[in-house]
């Protein structure tokens, strides 16, 4: 009978120590899967959470929702059309050879030029200017992050791309819900105008091409070079799926003049 007992004993001791170890390790290899899958996909996420601490300057909890604002022109967040014309019931980085050769520059081929030291910088999910399309009378807020947040209420600016007019890619994006034009009977083609103005000055892009790839292709059209100040606009489409799009728009744009603003 003390042997069963002694016996029974130490059973109960195992089935402790191995209901208590066995969540803890199966965590650990769960933590360990899921961090491989992560730095394989984008690299190692450390760099980008300390992207994230200097473009919010700051060392503390990065704010992922509120939206801030330095951009001191008019706010176009009433002005997004909503209706594509002609459809009924229808709501709503490349590495470039070519440079800026025939750009038609107002003041600096660089923004601010003297005036670099006045320009307040955006920090992560600012407004600091306007995305415009005059060819549908679109404007919409721009910011700088492509937070959740910032392509609800506008476009958002790639992190790792440049501000327009400091000399390489500025890449935006947005939901595909919001420029549903872009795909409608009057769809954008190469030739249209696309406008981004911001405290420092006003940037004309004249569209160079408009592709459809496979998002396994994203990474080979939407490449950031520090040799021209084009523009890469992409969204998912089609533009009338509102989730589970498996194909992006590519749209690319060369800078054709610059008008600096006083600041």
């Amino acid at each position: 009978m003390r042997n069963f007992f002694k016996s029974a004993n130490k059973n109960s001791v195992r089935e402790i120590v191995f209901n208590l170890c066995m969540p803890i390790f199966l965590a650990c290899i769960s933590f360990v899967i899921l961090f491989i899958v992560i730095y394989s996909q984008i690299g190692n996420p450390g760099r980008y959470i300390e992207i994230l601490k200097v473009t919010t300057q700051s060392s503390d909890q990065v704010d992922l929702l509120t939206l801030k604002d330095i951009y001191e022109g008019e706010d176009s967040s009433e002005k997004v059309p909503v209706v594509v014309p002609g459809e009924k019931d229808d709501p709503g980085y490349s590495s470039g050879e070519e440079g800026n050769s025939g750009i038609e520059n107002d003041g600096s081929s660089e923004a601010g030029g003297d005036g670099l030291s006045s320009i307040v910088f955006p920090a992560y999910n600012t407004r600091y200017g306007i995305f415009e399309v005059p060819k549908y009378n679109m404007k919409q807020d721009l910011f700088f992050g492509a937070s959740y947040a910032a392509v609800e209420k506008g476009v958002g600016q790639s992190m790792g791309s440049y501000l327009p007019g400091f000399g390489g890619t500025t890449v935006l994006c947005t939901h595909n819900s919001r420029v549903r034009q872009f795909d409608s009977s009057n769809p954008i083609t190469a030739g249209d105008e696309i406008k981004i103005t911001t405290n420092y000055g006003v940037y004309s892009y004249i569209v160079e091409s408009v592709i459809i790839v496979d998002t396994s292709d994203f990474n080979k059209y939407v490449v950031v070079s520090k040799d021209n100040n084009d523009l890469i606009f992409y969204t998912c489409y089609p533009l009338h799926t509102p989730s589970g799009a498996t194909q992006r728009m590519i749209i690319t744009a060369k800078l054709v003049s610059v008008d600096i603003l006083d600041i």
